[in-house]
């Protein structure tokens, strides 16, 4: 009879131990946000691009070989408000510099790169 209690009330705080824990990570899952900066890269330029560097003020971030009409996504930790470039070597060597721009947590960037040049637009979260 006593094994019986001490059982029961084992997995009563068994249980409860789990609840809590449940709850707290869930709680903790809806208070925090993204803290990365997602930045996508479309090569328009109509030929190869060598290599994309995007650089925030805590480093820097580098795709090789973009073939023409690809996209890839770089992504890197925000680190509260932040700012990035970017510089593209094209294929036949030209280089083009970029201004990236302000960037937070959660932002998602679009890098168009052109033969004549590199927009960039933003969108929040």
């Amino acid at each position: 009879m006593l094994q019986k209690q001490i059982f029961s009330r084992t997995l009563g705080l068994l249980v409860f131990g789990i609840g809590v824990l449940s709850l707290g990570l869930g709680a903790r899952a809806l208070l925090t946000t993204d803290e990365m900066v997602t930045v996508e890269i479309q090569n328009s330029a109509g030929q190869m691009l060598k290599s994309v560097q995007i650089n925030d003020e805590h480093g820097s971030h580098s795709l090789t070989a973009l073939p023409a009409g690809e996209t890839r996504l770089v992504r890197f930790d925000a680190h509260g408000e932040n700012s990035y470039q970017v510089v593209v070597t094209y294929a036949d060597g030209n280089i083009r510099y970029g201004n990236g721009g302000y960037v937070e947590a959660g932002y998602t960037c679009t890098v168009k790169v052109s033969r004549i040049d590199i927009r960039t637009a933003e969108r929040l979260p």
